[in-house]
């Protein structure tokens, strides 16, 4: 899906590429024509790096060093969009976005570059469930720019990347990454899953 800069202009106003109206606040009820309406012209085209509500670093520049510790500072059933920039970096973390937080978009800097990385397998006691370096049972969430991965290897038996559970969940310019499965979708209701 292609947006010319006029039309881009047209929708925009603010600086940072969208005004804050009823555009995002988004209701997880609408079809996925509707969704992608909203969602990939409004605001998924602008660079949330320059006004995250939240910035995740290693090296403590940021508002936390834990993917974990920010996704604890998402408020519960917004309906805006919350925005978290993950710097570069390797996150050994099993991040766990739970149902009560909702509308959400996690950036990092680049494929290879932002990676959230879980070696949790079935053998060393963990299962599908538990076993993802990022699991999602929110409604609405999309990833940018980064690589989730379990490193467990063949050893390790069963183990995911990334589980979802909610619906309307996207990624964009994202690697998934696993030896024995690198992604689990449970569906509720009217599932959508993009990876684009």
């Amino acid at each position: 899906m292609e947006f010319s800069d006029e039309e881009e202009e047209e929708d925009g106003g603010e600086e940072n590429g969208f005004e804050e109206d009823e555009d995002v606040r988004l209701d997880v009820n609408l079809s996925l024509a509707e969704l992608e309406k909203k969602i990939l012209h409004g605001f998924w085209l602008h660079d949330d790096k320059d006004r995250p509500n939240l910035t995740v670093a290693l090296d403590g520049t940021g508002d936390y060093r834990s993917i974990v510790e920010a996704v604890g500072h998402i408020p519960n059933n917004s309906d805006t969009f919350f925005y978290i920039y993950i710097k570069a970096g390797i996150y050994n973390e099993n991040v766990y976005v739970g149902g009560e937080k909702r509308n959400i978009v996690m950036s990092g800097d680049g494929i290879g570059k932002t990676i959230i990385q879980s070696s949790r397998s079935n053998s060393s006691g963990f299962g599908i469930g538990v076993s993802a370096a990022l699991n999602i049972e929110s409604q609405l969430f999309l990833a940018k720019d980064m690589s989730i991965l379990n490193s467990a290897g063949h050893e390790g038996g069963q183990a995911v990347a990334l589980r979802t559970t909610g619906n309307h969940i996207a990624s964009l310019r994202c690697s998934i990454e696993g030896v024995s499965g690198h992604l689990v979708h449970t569906p509720r209701e009217e599932p959508v899953f993009l990876q684009l």
